[in-house]
């Protein structure tokens, strides 16, 4: 009870910090992911980024291949196509890239914790290029039900590009995933999360995600 009652703290905390935010915006992924043999596995998802004030702003598809190395360990490698919908004084303007990616995965279990550290090298292939480093952490405390099980959680995520941008932006998230008996092929995560922008405007969301396994 105590473990969940921090998490709240800290979910408190990042609401509190959305009244400094410049803009809010709603993020929805959907996914689709399988194994096709014992140690690989693929995923098709989508994401979609809406703002308050601009409407549908974002949207990317990503397909990747993953291979569990170890207990603790998954390998993937994805193609990643991004459209980005920027508003001007003669409406919005649609820009388009590509960001392969390559991940790793090191996953950590305790008596108490979920635990994973997401490395992700990635190059995007847009007007200004921007090779990064990506690195997400996040932690999980599991609990099970006997219709809904569900795991709250914390994780922060930060962005260094290997350009004179350097160290440029970090992402916080608290929130909860959901997994019910009767639809173990469906896991959906609800989660609050503040975005902080070195260079442009700090985001608040909320964000709901769909992923199914076949």
């Amino acid at each position: 009870m105590k473990k969940i009652i921090i998490m709240l703290v800290v979910g408190m905390m990042l609401i509190s910090a959305s009244a400094f935010a410049d803009s809010f915006e709603f993020w929805t992924i959907d996914s689709v992911k399988g194994k096709i043999a014992d140690q690989i596995g693929i995923k098709l998802e989508n994401e979609m980024k809406f703002g308050t004030v601009n409407g549908f702003v974002y949207d990317h598809l990503d397909f990747g291949i993953s291979y569990d190395a170890a207990q603790w360990l998954t390998i993937g490698i994805a193609e990643r196509y991004v459209w980005d919908f920027k508003p001007t004084a003669k409406g919005k303007v649609t820009s388009s890239f590509h960001a392969p990616h390559i991940d790793a995965k090191l996953k950590f279990k305790t008596d108490s914790f979920d635990i994973s550290d997401n490395n992700r090298f990635q190059y995007e292939f847009s007007s200004v290029a921007n090779p990064m480093y990506r690195n997400k952490l996040s932690i999980a405390y599991p609990i099970k039900g006997d219709s809904v099980s569900f795991a709250p959680f914390a994780a922060e995520e930060m962005f260094i590009s290997f350009t004179s941008k350097g160290f440029y932006r970090i992402r916080a998230w608290v929130g909860s995933e959901f997994m019910f008996e009767g639809a173990k092929f469906l896991k959906t995560q609800l989660y609050f999360s503040e975005e902080f922008n070195f260079e442009k405007t700090n985001i608040s969301r909320v964000g709901l995600d769909f992923e199914f396994s076949i």
